[in-house]
């Protein structure tokens, strides 16, 4: 195996002396690392863009694991189910202070407060008005969630929700076109089945974004007390951290087994969006490996063209006493070298971009700009043209503000065989033909 191995090497030097040889092995490394850097760009894209919402949602949105403190059967099973939908309005702060410490002695939970959220109307000096998704949390969450704390970035103010303030989104600020200081109206109704609507008036403390262009299209947060002001009926939420988010699905099973039912992780709260998004990476990986796939089998014809031209020294070897087999391994041999070949680069060159990718992407975008300004000022020298815009990749509009990336060792190793296995299906058939290749017909010809 070993004098096999060290002429195919000999065979890859050899190429590079061969034109037609050399064109067509060139073309093969070539497509096998552009199909693998495509491979690791595109996975770590949708692997970081399922990272990011998620990560996002679990820090602001879901949470690690939720206890829905509206469900009937959180309430003791007793009376008529339409007593046990009235009990649930009435289920205060305490009874569900004492399920919140219950809870929060698990191990696992890093951080639990309570929370209260309903949608309401924010207007602002009678001439702006914007739908709003309100929550009452914790005034000390900032200090005692570091995940929370992070993700909400300030834009302008302090993170401070004292009584009677009120801490909104960029983009929420911008439709109101109001800032810190400012006193909004909020408008909500406590109860569906009252047409009441109640209004507070509230002074905004901080303008914050979370990077999340569903969120902060509408979020807004209030202290503990501005809510126990404002809501008599909301019950409450429990938000939970954990330790380690991939536990929240054992966390969950295991509570519902002690009559927590009303618990879920968040994994359940996204399932859809999850899935969709899992659904998405695995049709462009799909897609992908069918073109690498397409650029392995130029393997088949490269070995072909060497086999042709080889077949002198073919024919000495089986003279010399080399089996089928052996000339088989060889050329397979040769089939894995070209691979390999294509593989080293196109792995080392996919996991630079995808680590640089924000800043490609960013830089990418800068120099567009520039040149797009160069040729609108040399153009209008000659004639007048409206200013083209700057160009952004990552505009307010964005799902997201940044480009997530994430891949794992295991997808490396996946796409790294898959290649391999590609490699020698395709050099399988020209082996096996130079293997059963006669000394005697070679060296008569010769």
């Amino acid at each position: 195996m070993r004098l096999e191995n060290l002429i195919a090497r000999r065979y890859i030097r050899y190429s590079r002396e061969n034109r037609e040889i050399s064109s067509s092995a060139a073309t093969v490394i070539i497509s096998i690392a552009v199909g693998i850097i495509f491979y690791i760009c595109a996975v770590s894209v949708m692997n970081g863009y399922i990272y990011g919402v998620m990560q996002l949602s679990c820090e602001v949105k879901s949470f690690h694991v939720r206890y829905d403190g509206s469900r009937v059967e959180n309430v003791p099973l007793t009376g008529s189910i339409e007593k046990r939908r009235e009990a649930v309005k009435g289920k205060g702060y305490t009874q569900t202070e004492e399920i919140r410490i219950r809870l929060a002695a698990d191990r696992d939970v890093k951080y639990s407060a309570l929370y209260r959220e309903t949608n309401v109307v924010l207007q602002y000096s009678g001439k702006s008005a914007a739908v709003a998704f309100l929550r009452e949390i914790p005034e000390d969450i900032f200090l005692n969630d570091d995940g929370f704390d992070k993700i909400i970035k300030l834009c302008d103010g302090n993170k401070t929700l004292a009584f009677g303030e009120i801490m909104i989104s960029s983009k929420t600020a911008q439709k109101l076109k109001i800032g810190v200081g400012d006193t909004v109206f909020v408008s909500f109704m406590e109860n569906d089945n009252t047409a009441s609507v109640r209004i507070r008036k509230l002074t905004v403390s901080g303008i914050f974004s979370c990077g999340l262009s569903e969120l902060d299209e509408q979020l807004a947060f209030i202290g503990r007390e501005t809510g126990r002001r404002m809501f008599t009926e909301l019950p409450y939420d429990i938000m939970l951290k954990l330790y380690h988010y991939d536990n929240a699905k054992k966390f969950c099973a295991l509570y519902r087994t002690k009559g927590y039912m009303a618990l879920t992780n968040w994994e359940e709260e996204n399932y859809n969006e999850l899935s969709a998004l899992r659904f998405q990476r695995n049709i462009i990986a799909m897609i992908v490996i069918l073109v690498l796939f397409v650029a392995v089998l130029n393997i088949l014809s490269t070995i072909n063209i060497t086999v042709f031209e080889k077949k002198r020294e073919i024919g000495i070897l089986r003279s010399m006493g080399f089996v089928p087999a052996q000339i088989t391994s060889l050329f397979l041999f040769f089939g894995l070298y070209l691979a390999a070949l294509g593989i080293i680069p196109g792995v080392t060159v996919g996991l630079l971009l995808s680590g640089n990718l924000n800043h490609i992407i960013i830089g990418t975008g800068k120099i567009l700009s520039a040149v797009n300004s160069i040729v609108y000022h040399v153009g209008n020298l000659f004639f007048n043209s409206p200013k083209p815009m700057a160009i952004e990749f990552f505009s307010s509009d964005f799902y997201l503000d940044k480009m997530y990336t994430s891949i794992s060792v295991n997808e490396i190793l996946f796409i790294t065989g898959l290649t391999f296995i590609f490699s020698v299906s395709a050099a399988l058939i020209p082996a096996l033909k130079a293997g059963y290749i006669k000394p005697n017909e070679v060296l008569k010809n010769e």
